[in-house]
């Protein structure tokens, strides 16, 4: 069973039976598509960027992120003539400029992490530090779109395959990275629980009150 039925059954769980099954899953179809839409919009424009096309890079990347909310925007129209509520997220009257906006601010938040580890952190030129992040960004969609747990295994299979390819990559040392980045990702995930928790008690307080 993919990992993210689990994430699934278990956000249900947590949240009470207020939540619901199908609006836990409206919720995280909703987040999926704005993940998607980052990921890709850092890939693009990444590779344009590097291509020696700046204006072309900037228009990639927020062309992807408005695509998101336009589909989002279209979905909600059509699922408004035709009555079908299951997943009720998308029936919210801002959900379009909710995906748009929400692609972007997770593409530019994603690209300044990955650009930290690798330029900030580890010494990489800016060029090969925006190859390795289109690099992990392409390969955590192989992850995400895979049906192992958080992709394991695929997101770094993929991250490896691409390092071979004509990028200014350190290609010696891209298995060693692939690690690290999971590793970076892993923290990220900690970090994000740790948050997640201390908001869910600081809410549950707030209203038992």
């Amino acid at each position: 069973m993919p990992g993210r039925v689990w994430s699934i059954v278990a956000q249900n769980a947590l949240l009470g039976a207020d939540a619901g099954v199908l609006g836990v899953l409206g919720a995280n179809v909703v987040l999926a598509a704005i993940v998607v839409a980052s990921q890709l919009a850092a890939v693009l424009g990444s590779a344009a960027w590097l291509a020696g096309h700046p204006a072309l890079a900037l228009s990639a990347a927020g062309g992807i992120c408005l695509l998101a909310g336009i589909g989002a925007s279209v979905l909600r129209w059509v699922w408004q003539r035709t009555g079908w509520r299951i997943l009720a997220c998308w029936s919210l009257p801002h959900i379009g400029a909710l995906a748009a906006g929400g692609a972007l601010v997770a593409m530019l938040l994603t690209s300044a992490a990955w650009l930290a580890l690798f330029h900030g952190a580890l010494g990489y030129s800016m060029d090969e530090a925006l190859a390795l992040q289109a690099v992990s960004s392409a390969s955590f969609l192989a992850g995400l779109f895979s049906v192992l747990p958080a992709g394991l295994g695929m997101r770094e299979g993929a991250f490896v395959a691409l390092g071979l390819d004509s990028w200014p990559l350190p290609h010696a040392t891209m298995p060693a990275l692939a690690l690290l980045t999971r590793a970076w990702l892993l923290a990220v995930d900690a970090l994000a629980m740790m948050a997640g928790f201390c908001g869910l008690w600081w809410w549950r307080r707030r209203h038992a009150a």
